[in-house]
């Protein structure tokens, strides 16, 4: 498992980092929240059986 995490994750880390992304927003500013407002709905949690 470690061999593993040393070949993938962390190479792919140092790409993420050197490419300036931030896929989880984790660097906004100035915020009061994380949460992301969704503009129509998917579905609704009614009737789910």
């Amino acid at each position: 498992m470690g061999f593993v995490f040393f070949l993938v994750v962390t190479p792919t880390g140092y790409i993420m980092r050197l490419l300036n992304k931030d896929l989880l927003r984790l660097k906004r500013k100035n915020i009061n929240s994380y949460w992301i407002e969704r503009a129509s709905l998917k579905s609704t949690m009614k009737d789910q059986f």
